[in-house]
C-alpha cells in the first residue's frame, strides 16, 4: 500500500509538471492504477468487506475510479481518494 502512495505521487508530480494528458502522465498512470487496484485488492483481503458501510464505500469508491457519474477528472478522483480514506 506504501508503493502505491508514493507512485501515485509521481503520476500527479507528472500530472503536474507535464500536464493531465501528456506522454508522462499516461505513461505513470498505467502502473498508478495497477497499483491501486492491487492495493484495493490487498484492503480487502485483510480487511474484509463485511459490513453494509464497507461494501457501499467500496462500490462508490469504485464509481468514483471509473468516473461513472462524469464529474470530471479532477472531482471524481478526488472523491475517490476520500472514499479510500474514509475506512481509516
Amino acid at each position: 500500500m506504501m508503493a502505491a502512495c508514493g507512485y501515485s505521487t509521481t503520476y500527479h508530480a507528472m500530472q503536474i509538471l507535464f500536464g493531465v494528458r501528456s506522454a508522462a502522465a499516461r505513461s505513470t498512470g498505467r502502473l498508478d492504477v495497477i497499483l491501486a487496484m492491487s492495493s484495493a485488492v490487498y484492503f480487502f483481503i485483510e480487511c474484509g468487506c463485511d459490513t453494509i458501510y464497507m461494501r457501499s464505500l467500496a462500490l462508490v469508491s469504485g464509481l468514483m475510479f471509473v468516473d461513472v457519474f462524469q464529474l470530471g477528472y479532477t472531482l471524481s478522483h478526488s472523491l475517490w481518494h476520500l472514499g479510500g480514506a474514509a475506512p481509516t
